[in-house]
């Protein structure tokens, strides 16, 4: 069996080939398209196909949509989040975890950063920026294969992570989520996990208890 999965966002869309054959975190191929490059899903994964001469046996999709989990309202656990929270307050009727986690969240956690300190973002690195109508993917390359030198980047991606593995805690404790809860971003999952069950008010064998796959 080779599996299609494809996570269908409004900016991005990313597809893949898999097989259980081979791990089931190892791809046989991995695409990213500019979604509104194309005039639908169907387009999409008959460019992907091409490309990698796949020929796979079923498929799974994921849209991106309106649902309540996203919205929710944005708790901000340390200090330098209070100041993110202040920021996105000041620029949204409402201050949601999507507006940091998702789509442009990795852009404002930068514009709040910049605002705080500017000196923390190279001149050639802003420069780089200036003409992308989609900064995230600059930013988060960045981050992971420079981060040395481009110090605010990396402390958004940081940023991001703590946000995300904070909310995915707080969904997991209110369904208990027994079976596991899957972090996006396995390549810091020490950082995800840490996030994640800083729950001290809830008993030990309950947080021991939801494993991250």
């Amino acid at each position: 069996m080779i599996l299609l999965p494809g996570d269908i966002c409004g900016t991005t869309t990313r597809l893949a080939l898999f097989s259980k054959e081979f791990g089931r975190r190892k791809f046989l191929a991995e695409l990213e398209f500019k979604s509104s490059d194309f005039a639908g899903l169907t387009p999409i994964v008959s460019t992907f196909l091409a490309k990698t001469g796949g020929k796979p046996t079923c498929a799974c999709f994921d849209a991106a949509g309106r649902v309540s989990g996203g919205h929710a309202d944005f708790a901000p656990a340390n200090h330098v989040q209070a100041e993110l929270w202040s920021h996105l307050a000041g620029h949204f009727r409402h201050t949601s975890y999507e507006s940091v986690c998702a789509g442009t969240g990795v852009q404002n956690i930068c514009d709040c950063l910049r605002s705080l300190d500017p000196s923390s973002e190279s001149s050639t690195f802003v420069a780089s920026l200036v003409s992308k109508q989609d900064r995230t993917p600059s930013i988060l390359d960045a981050a992971l294969n420079d981060a040395d030198n481009n110090p605010l980047a990396s402390h958004a991606l940081r940023i991001l992570i703590d946000v995300w593995g904070a909310g995915a805690g707080n969904l997991a404790f209110k369904v208990l989520a027994t079976g596991g809860v899957y972090p996006p971003v396995a390549w810091r999952r020490g950082r995800f996990r840490s996030s994640e069950t800083e729950h001290s008010c809830v008993p030990s064998p309950q947080r021991t208890g939801l494993p991250i796959c």
